[in-house]
C-alpha cells in the first residue's frame, strides 16, 4: 500500500534520506573506517579475474626452490643455506652464455663469505657484464642518521615535485658487500609495503634515504643503468578529486595510490605451475654451467634465457621469504619481484579510481536504492530493483577492474546500498505501519474485514482507479420511514435506526460485500469490487435474504421492548456499471454510478408495489437461477425506461425449483 504522502513528499524524503547515507559512508571511506572491507573486496577482485596470460613472457625465475635443497649434489658442491656464492657466479656464467637481458639476485650478501675465494669469483662475473642488480634494504632506525655510501649514490634517481610521492623517509640500510656492490650494474631495494592484514598491495619505486631517492629491485632491473644515468628521472603529479595521483618514469605514466606507491597487478598462477612466472630449479641451471665448462649442451637450453629478464631467488619453504598476497598467503617473494618487473615492462599497474569517482558511486546506490524502496509500492518491487543495482554495481565494478585495471571503490557502495534499504525498509514499516492501521480502520467501515485483509496483503487487489465493469449492486430502504419518524421520539428513532443499520452492515460484510453509503434509511451496497467476485450476483441474493431474516430478529426483540417494528424492501440489479473515485478534488467517495445503479435504485422502489421483499432484475436472475428460488413478477415500466423490465422475486437460494406467479397466487 502507498503511503498518503504527495509523490513529491515521497521523493523528497528519499532524497533526505539517500543524501543522509550516502554522507555518512562517505566520510567514513575517508576516514579509513572501511578500510579493511575494501581491502577484502580489493583481494576478491584479483581471485574472481586472475589474468596469469598477462604475465609478461620476457621475465623468468631461477629458483632457490625445495628440489634444489633436496639435491645431495647441490650439498656437496655449495654446502648448507646459505649457499656458497661460487653458485651465484656459476648461474650468472651460464645466463651470459644464454643471452639474458638482465638479472636480479633477490639476495643481500651482506658480510664476506665463509670460503676466500667465491667473493672474488662472484665479483668478477658480476663486472664481467652490466647486467645484474643487487638486492639491499632499507630500514627505519629510531634516532639514526643516514650515511653516505658513495655506491648506493651511484644509483641514485633525480625526483621532481617530491612532496606528491611516498612519504616515508628511511634512516637505516643493509647493504652488500661493497666488493660485489661495486661491480654490479646497480642496486635495488626489497623493502616491502605490507597493510595493517599483512598482506602485499603496494610497492614503492623509489625510495627516499638522506635526501636521495632509489630504486625498487624491479625498477633498477627494468629501468636504465650506469650508462645512461641521466635517463633515471622521475617526476611526481599530486592526486586531485578528478584524476589519480601519478608518477613519470623514463616517458611511462603509472599510477600511484594515497600511499605515494603503485598498487601491484597480481596476476594469478598458471594452474600446471602454480606460478604466475616460468620457474626454473636452480640446481638445473649449476648443472648446465658445468655441461657448458665441459663442453656438453647444457641440460637447460641457452635458447631458454635468450633476451630474458631473470630474477633470482628464494622459494623453499625452509627460507621464509613469502609474502600474503591478494592470491595467496604464501607468495614467494622472488615472485613478488617478477611481477612488479612485469608491471613496469608493461604498465600493468592497478588505478584507484579518482576520488569524484568513488564518491558518486557511493551517492548513485545509496540515492538510487532509497528512491526505489520509496517509490514502489511493492516490496517485491522495491528489493528486486534494490539487487538489480547491486549486481549491475558490482558487474560494472568488476569489468572496469578488468578491463582497465581501474580499481572503484567496492564495499563503501555496498555499505551505502544495504544501509539505504534497511533505513528505507524501517522508516516504512513505521510510517506505513501507522497509516495502515488507519486505512485498515477506516476501510473495514465499507468493505468486510477478510477482503481488507487481502487488500491489505496484495495492494494491486484494490485497484482504485476508474473503469467499467460488470457488478450487482443492492440498494435497500425502510418501508414508511418518514410515517414512522413522526411517531416515535427522535432518540428511540436514532437508536432503532442505529441498531438496524449496524445488523445490515454485518450482513453485507459477512457475505463479502462493499458498504458504499447511507442515506438516511437506505443502503447502498455493491459486489464484485474492488476484489474481483466471479459470484457476485449470488452473494447480493444471499445478502438480500440474510438481511430480510436479520430483520426479522430484530423485529421480535423490539415487540418484547415495546418499540416500533421496521421492514425493508431490496432491489438489486446486475451490469455494466462505472467504479472508481467519484468526486471533487476536495471530497470523493470510491463508488459506482450508472444506469444500472439506477435501475437497482428503482427495483427497490417498487418492492412495495409488487408486493414483494426482494426485487432482482433479469440481468442477475440469469446469473443465479441455477441457486435461487424465485417468483415471477412478471415485467414493470421503471423511470428512465422505454422498455418495460422483467423482474423476479427472490424467495431463497437452496437450488429448489422456481415458482411461477400465478402459482404462487393459487397456493397462497
Amino acid at each position: 500500500m502507498t503511503l498518503k504522502l504527495p509523490t513529491i513528499g515521497r521523493t523528497a524524503l528519499a532524497a533526505l534520506m539517500g543524501g543522509s547515507v550516502a554522507l555518512v559512508f562517505g566520510l567514513l571511506h575517508i576516514a579509513g573506517l572501511l578500510a579493511p572491507l575494501e581491502r577484502m573486496a580489493y583481494d576478491a577482485r584479483f581471485r574472481a579475474l586472475d589474468r596469469p596470460d598477462l604475465a609478461s613472457s620476457e621475465v623468468v625465475v631461477i629458483a632457490l626452490d625445495n628440489p634444489s635443497f633436496e639435491s645431495t649434489e647441490m650439498r656437496e658442491d655449495y654446502g648448507r643455506w646459505p649457499w656458497r656464492r661460487q653458485l651465484y657466479a656459476q648461474v650468472l656464467y651460464y645466463l651470459r652464455q644464454a643471452g639474458a637481458r638482465a638479472v636480479a639476485i633477490d639476495i643481500t650478501f651482506a658480510g664476506p663469505d665463509a670460503h676466500p675465494g667465491d667473493d672474488p669469483l662472484l665479483a668478477s662475473q658480476l663486472g664481467a657484464k652490466a647486467d645484474t642488480v643487487l638486492a639491499f634494504s632499507f630500514t627505519e632506525l629510531s634516532g639514526a642518521t643516514a650515511v653516505r655510501d658513495a655506491t648506493l649514490e651511484r644509483n641514485a634517481w633525480k625526483v621532481e615535485n617530491p612532496a606528491c610521492g611516498p612519504a616515508r623517509d628511511y634512516t637505516g640500510l643493509d647493504l652488500p658487500l661493497a666488493e660485489l656492490s661495486e661491480k654490479a650494474r646497480g642496486l635495488g631495494s626489497t623493502t616491502a609495503f605490507r597493510d595493517p592484514d599483512s598482506v602485499l598491495r603496494h610497492s614503492t619505486l623509489l625510495f627516499r634515504y638522506g635526501g636521495g631517492y632509489y630504486p625498487s629491485l624491479a625498477l633498477a632491473l627494468t629501468g636504465p643503468g650506469p650508462e645512461r644515468a641521466g635517463d633515471r628521472h622521475a617526476t611526481y603529479r599530486c592526486a586531485t578529486p578528478f584524476r589519480a595521483g601519478s608518477v613519470e618514469l623514463g616517458g611511462k605514466e603509472i599510477p600511484l595510490d594515497v600511499t605515494g606507491g603503485v598498487l601491484v597487478y597480481w596476476y594469478g598462477f598458471h594452474p600446471e605451475t602454480g606460478y604466475s612466472f616460468r620457474h626454473y630449479p636452480v640446481y638445473r641451471i649449476t648443472n648446465s654451467a658445468k655441461d657448458l665448462a665441459q663442453g656438453r649442451p647444457p641440460e637447460v637450453p641457452l635458447a631458454e634465457f635468450k633476451d630474458k629478464i631473470v630474477v633470482i631467488g628464494p622459494s623453499a619453504v625452509g627460507i621464509g621469504d613469502f609474502h600474503a598476497s591478494p592470491m595467496t598467503s604464501t607468495a614467494p617473494g622472488v615472485e613478488y619481484q617478477a611481477t612488479l618487473a612485469s608491471n613496469l615492462l608493461q604498465g600493468h599497474f592497478v588505478r584507484p579510481a579518482p576520488a569524484i569517482w568513488n564518491a558518486l558511486a557511493i551517492l548513485v546506490l545509496s540515492l538510487g536504492t532509497s528512491l526505489a524502496v520509496w517509490r514502489f509500492a511493492d516490496w517485491r518491487a522495491y528489493s528486486g530493483a534494490s539487487l538489480a543495482l547491486a549486481l549491475a554495481f558490482v558487474a560494472g565494478n568488476l569489468l572496469l577492474f578488468q578491463a582497465e585495471r581501474t580499481a572503484l571503490v567496492l564495499a563503501a557502495p555496498m555499505g551505502a546500498l544495504a544501509t539505504a534499504f534497511a533505513a528505507g525498509n524501517l522508516t516504512r514499516y513505521i510510517t506505513e505501519g501507522r497509516e495502515k492501521r488507519r486505512y485498515r480502520a477506516t476501510l473495514m467501515k465499507y468493505v468486510s474485514p477478510p477482503l481488507v485483509e487481502a487488500m491489505m496483503k496484495d495492494p494491486g487487489l484494490g485497484e482504485l482507479h476508474n473503469e467499467k465493469r460488470e457488478l450487482t449492486v443492492l440498494f435497500s430502504d425502510v418501508r414508511g420511514f418518514t410515517t414512522i419518524s413522526e411517531k416515535i421520539p427522535v432518540d428511540e428513532l436514532v437508536k432503532t435506526l442505529n441498531e438496524f443499520l449496524s445488523a445490515m452492515v454485518e450482513v453485507i460484510f459477512r457475505n463479502g460485500g462493499t458498504l458504499d453509503k447511507f442515506v438516511g434509511d437506505c443502503v447502498m451496497a455493491f459486489w464484485g469490487a474492488p476484489v474481483r467476485q466471479d459470484d457476485h450476483a449470488a452473494r447480493a441474493a444471499r445478502t438480500a435474504l440474510e438481511m430480510i431474516a436479520t430483520l426479522e430478529a430484530l423485529n421480535e426483540s423490539w415487540r418484547q421492548q415495546g418499540r416500533q417494528e421496521l421492514h425493508i424492501g431490496v432491489g438489486i440489479n446486475t451490469g455494466e456499471m462505472i467504479l472508481g473515485n467519484i468526486g471533487s478534488e476536495r471530497r470523493m467517495d470510491f463508488t459506482v454510478i450508472g444506469d444500472n445503479v439506477n435501475l437497482a435504485a428503482r427495483l427497490e422502489s417498487s418492492t412495495k408495489e409488487l408486493k414483494a421483499s426482494i426485487v432482482i432484475s433479469e440481468a442477475t436472475y440469469k446469473q443465479i437461477e441455477h441457486l435461487a428460488q424465485v417468483r415471477d413478477l412478471g415485467t414493470i415500466h421503471v423511470k428512465g425506461k422505454d422498455v418495460p423490465i422483467k423482474v423476479y422475486e427472490v424467495l431463497g437460494m437452496d437450488g429448489k425449483e422456481n415458482v411461477t406467479y400465478e402459482s404462487a397466487k393459487t397456493s397462497s
